[in-house]
């Protein structure tokens, strides 16, 4: 009766809607500067290499920048996709900012199950009470499904800051996004 796929392709969400009559999409929109923060702190903190195109490498002093431009444009890119999608099939995209989801994941269930036309009381309900969620491998990162459970803590900073001159050129590559986003994609 329902399936549940994960990933970071539009083309794939675009697949489902034009497919299936009953496909929904939830598009999991992310602060730009908390993506780069991430791939700056593995980087930095975790000496992790970056993946891209299926090939790993590690960016030096001279590429980490072009790095950080490539998240702010390929945020906005995303936002591109994300956006036409919203446009062709208003009533079966629903757009969940994953700050919101972490600050007030209760109301953002709620959203979430209404969207669906499906019943989360359970879900709500544990993470009102503060209880954790079981993860598998339906849920979550290899963080999260190595951990076997997780319970919403509101943050609404993060945990990890950029250094200026990385925030303002991904704010700067972002803007197309972030303009797209006031004016085309709304939260409910």
């Amino acid at each position: 009766r329902r399936i549940l796929d994960s990933n970071k392709e539009y083309t794939r969400g675009l697949m489902f809607l034009k497919g299936f009559e009953r496909a929904r999409v939830i598009h999991m929109v992310r602060n730009p500067v908390a993506i780069a923060g991430s791939h700056y702190f593995r980087i930095r903190d975790k000496n992790m290499p970056v993946g891209f195109m299926k090939m790993h490498f590690r960016p030096g002093p001279f590429l980490f920048p072009v790095l950080m431009v490539t998240v702010g444009l390929s945020w906005t890119v995303g936002m591109v996709a994300a956006a036409l999608m919203k446009r062709r099939f208003p009533e079966r995209v629903l757009d969940v900012s994953y700050e919101r989801l972490c600050n007030d994941p209760a109301s953002e269930f709620r959203r979430i199950a209404a969207f669906l036309d499906t019943v989360l009381d359970e879900v709500v309900g544990r993470i009102e009470r503060g209880e954790p969620l079981a993860a598998s491998d339906t849920v979550g990162g290899n963080e999260l499904k190595l951990a076997g459970s997780f319970t919403f803590v509101p943050n609404a900073e993060g945990r990890r800051h950029l250094p200026a001159p990385y925030r303002w050129g991904i704010h700067l590559c972002a803007a197309p996004g972030y303009l797209l986003r006031r004016l085309v994609v709304r939260f409910d």
